[in-house]
């Protein structure tokens, strides 16, 4: 997955998560829907980190 879908795949849940966010009026699940977003992003972000570190550790090996 390019770059470029990645970014808008996470423009798309974000604005899915802003609209679930306008919606709701208790703060309590209001936070536990910032969470939730959150912590998908993090997950994307690992994902990323580690598909490079895995590139850089096979190109070492191949070296």
């Amino acid at each position: 997955m390019s770059v470029n879908e990645i970014e808008q795949r996470i423009e798309a849940i974000s604005r899915h998560y802003c609209e679930l966010l306008c919606k709701t009026k208790n703060p309590e699940e209001k936070q536990k829907i910032f969470n939730a977003f959150y912590g998908s992003l993090l997950l994307v972000q690992q994902i990323k980190i580690d598909e490079i570190c895995d590139r850089i550790r096979s190109k070492r090996i191949s070296l």
